[in-house]
């Protein structure tokens, strides 16, 4: 998985130049959804902010539980970014 070895790399570096990433939003689109990603970023100590994939699930009760903890405004920012990108 590139994940974890790119993750590694990046707290690394931002230890390097004195940045800190504590605390700080981890966004990831739809595809990074699991809960090995989340678990391996809380280890950083980072929030992991990934949209859920909701798997073909139609059931009210899982979609809730699915976006319990889900930060819709951060990723709203996320959004805003990678679409200026993309232009």
């Amino acid at each position: 998985m590139i994940l974890p070895e790119s993750l590694a790399k990046l707290v690394s570096f931002t230890k390097q130049i004195g940045l800190e990433l504590r605390k700080s939003s981890f966004m990831l689109d739809t595809g990074f959804d699991s809960q090995k990603n989340r678990d391996l970023i809380r280890e950083e100590k980072l929030i992991p902010v990934i949209k859920p994939n909701r798997r073909n699930t139609k059931e009210p009760i899982v979609i809730a539980r699915m976006y319990r903890w889900f930060n819709k405004n951060h990723y709203k920012e996320r959004y805003k970014v990678e679409r200026t990108f993309g232009w």
